[in-house]
C-alpha cells in the first residue's frame, strides 16, 4: 500500500514538473511604493509675488515621438503632445531600427555624397512629425554604418555576454566617412538634399550612452579616450556644416559619474577644453527613485562646468534620458517633484523623460512607464503634466516660492504678465506630512479686489479634477490643506 501510495506521490510531481516546464510562470514584479519619510506635520510654504525669477522652464521633453514607435498599433499622439507642451522630442534610441545610420546607411562601402546610398522614407515621417507639433528634434546620431551597425540587434545579442564588441566607436579608418553620412542626414533635413526638407532642425546629439550602464555593454569606461576622439570628429564636421546646429553630449550616465576608477565627466570636459572642441549642451541620463538625487547630479555637473571658467562658461546642460518605475500616483508625484527641482539646475534649459509612447519591444509588456499607453491612452503621470502645462500657460513668470524639502516634496509658483492670476503648484510623492500651510503674499493686484481659488488635484482616485474653490479679498491668501501623499496639488487664483 505505501509502495502505492509513493508511486502516486512521485507521478503527481513529475506531472506537475512537466506543466511547469511547459508553461513557465514568471512572478510578475510590481514597482514598489517607498516608505514615508519626515514628520506627521503641516509644511509650510510661503509665495511671494513681488519676487520675480524670470519664466517658468518648460522642460517638458520626451523620448519618442508624436508618430509613435509602434504606427501600426498606437494612434497618431500629435495632439496629446501638444496638450502637454512636448519641446523637444529624442530619437531615435529605443526606437526601430530605421531611424539607425545602420539602416540609412546600408552598405557601408556606398558612396556617402550619393542620394542613392541612402534609405530616408521612413526616418522622414517621424522627423516631420516632431517638427509639425513645433518641437524641436532632437537627433541621435547612433551608430555605426552598414546593416552590422544596426545597434538594437547588436545589443540584444550582447547582453549579458563578455568581451563586448565595440559598437559605438567608430574606427578610425572610418571616421571620415562616418562624419560624412552624419552630415547628409542633417542637410537632408535642412538643405532639401536628396528630396529632402527645410525642417530647420537646431539640434544634434552624438551617441547614445557610450558606455551603457554598469557592464560595459558598449565600450570599456577604463579608456574613454577612444569615445573622445569619435566625438571630436563629430562636433567638427557638424560644426563645419553650420554652426548654427547646437551640438549635445555625451550621454554620460550617473553611473559613468560615479565610476571609481576614472572621472569620465573630467575626462570628457578636459578632452574638450584641451582639444578645443564644439559643445554647446552636455547632457546626461539617470533612472534614479528620489527627485533629491536628479538635483544632486544637475549641482555635480554644473558645478563641474564651473570649473572651467570662461572656457565652458557657454556650455549649457540638458538631461536627455531621466525616469523611475513607481505605482501610477506615486509616479506622477515623483515626475513632478523632479521637474520642479530641475528648474533650479545649474544652467539646465532642457529635460528628456523616457519617454512618451510605447516603445516596440515593451509593447505587450510590463515594463513600459510611457505617458500614453499603446493605445495612446494618458497615464496617471500624463495629467501631472498636464497641470504643468496649464500652469505655465496661466502664469508663466516664476516667482519665489519656499517649501521644497531636498527629498521628494516640490513648491513651484508663477503669476501672470498681466497680473491678473497667480498660481502653486505643490507635489508630495511619498512624505509623510499631514497637509501644507500655505500663504501667499503680495498678489498684483489691490487690496479691495476681489479672488477666487480653484485647486485640482491628480491622486490615486483623480486626474486633474477639481476638489474645491474658494473667494477672497486683498493681496494675501492663506490655507491649511490637509493632504497626504502621495498627490499633485494645482491652485489657481484669478483676480474677479
Amino acid at each position: 500500500m505505501r509502495s502505492c501510495v509513493r508511486l502516486l506521490a512521485a507521478t503527481l510531481v513529475v506531472a506537475v514538473a512537466g506543466s511547469c516546464l511547459a508553461q513557465p510562470q514568471r512572478p510578475r514584479r510590481r514597482p514598489a511604493s517607498p516608505a514615508p519619510y519626515g514628520d506627521d506635520r503641516y509644511q509650510p510654504i510661503k509665495v511671494d509675488c513681488a519676487k520675480k525669477l524670470g519664466r517658468i522652464k518648460n522642460l517638458m521633453g520626451v523620448q519618442g515621438g508624436p508618430r509613435p514607435d509602434v504606427p501600426e498599433v498606437t494612434p497618431d499622439l500629435s495632439e496629446a503632445y501638444r496638450k502637454i507642451g512636448v519641446n523637444m522630442v529624442r530619437l531615435p534610441q529605443g526606437n526601430r531600427d530605421v531611424l539607425f545610420l545602420g539602416y540609412i546607411f546600408p552598405d557601408e562601402k556606398a558612396d556617402p555624397l550619393d542620394p542613392a546610398s541612402y534609405r530616408l522614407e521612413e526616418f522622414d515621417k517621424y522627423a516631420k512629425a516632431v517638427r509639425a507639433i513645433g518641437a524641436e528634434f532632437l537627433w541621435e546620431a547612433q551608430y555605426l554604418l552598414g546593416e552590422k551597425g544596426l545597434f538594437r540587434s547588436e545589443f540584444l545579442r550582447a547582453r549579458g555576454a563578455v568581451g563586448i564588441p565595440h559598437r559605438a566607436v567608430v574606427p578610425r579608418d572610418e571616421m571620415k566617412k562616418w562624419t560624412t553620412v552624419c552630415v547628409q542626414v542633417l542637410r537632408h533635413m535642412n538643405d532639401g538634399w536628396a528630396n529632402g526638407h527645410h525642417l530647420g532642425v537646431t539640434t544634434v546629439e552624438f551617441i547614445n550612452e557610450p558606455f551603457m550602464g554598469p557592464k560595459h555593454l558598449v565600450y570599456d569606461r577604463d579608456d574613454p579616450v577612444r569615445v573622445w576622439e569619435c566625438y571630436a570628429a563629430f562636433a567638427r564636421a557638424v560644426r563645419a556644416y553650420d554652426p548654427k546646429i547646437k551640438i549635445f553630449a555625451p550621454s554620460l550616465t550617473d553611473i559613468d559619474m560615479r565610476y571609481k576608477r576614472i572621472d569620465l565627466l573630467k575626462s570628457f570636459l578636459d578632452y574638450v577644453v584641451k582639444h578645443n572642441l564644439p559643445l554647446d549642451y552636455f547632457t546626461w541620463h539617470a533612472y534614479l527613485r528620489e527627485p533629491q538625487q536628479y538635483a544632486d547630479v544637475a549641482k555635480k555637473v554644473g558645478k563641474a562646468l564651473d570649473r572651467y571658467g570662461r572656457r565652458l562658461a557657454h556650455v549649457r546642460v540638458a538631461n536627455t534620458e531621466w525616469d523611475s518605475r513607481f505605482p501610477p500616483p506615486v509616479h506622477a508625484a515623483h515626475n513632478t517633484t523632479t521637474l520642479i527641482y530641475f528648474q533650479d539646475a545649474p544652467r539646465m534649459d532642457y529635460a528628456i523623460r523616457y519617454r512618451g509612447d510605447a516603445r516596440h519591444d515593451h509593447i505587450r509588456g510590463r515594463r513600459s512607464a510611457s505617458v500614453l499607453d499603446p493605445q495612446g491612452r494618458p497615464s496617471l503621470t500624463y495629467y501631472a503634466y498636464l497641470a504643468l502645462a496649464r500652469q505655465r500657460k496661466a502664469t508663466p513668470e516664476r516667482i519665489a516660492a519656499t517649501g521644497n524639502d531636498a527629498r521628494a516634496f516640490g513648491v513651484l509658483a508663477g503669476r501672470a504678465g498681466d497680473g491678473s492670476a497667480v498660481s502653486v503648484l505643490v507635489s508630495d510623492m511619498h512624505s509623510a506630512y499631514r497637509g501644507f500651510e500655505l500663504r501667499v503674499e503680495n498678489m498684483p493686484w489691490r487690496e479691495e479686489d476681489e479672488f477666487t481659488v480653484e485647486a485640482y488635484v491628480v491622486d490615486e482616485k483623480r486626474k486633474l479634477e477639481k476638489v474645491w474653490n474658494k473667494s477672497g479679498r486683498g493681496r494675501t491668501f492663506s490655507l491649511r490643506e490637509t493632504r497626504h501623499a502621495p498627490y499633485v496639488l494645482w491652485m489657481l487664483l484669478k483676480r474677479t
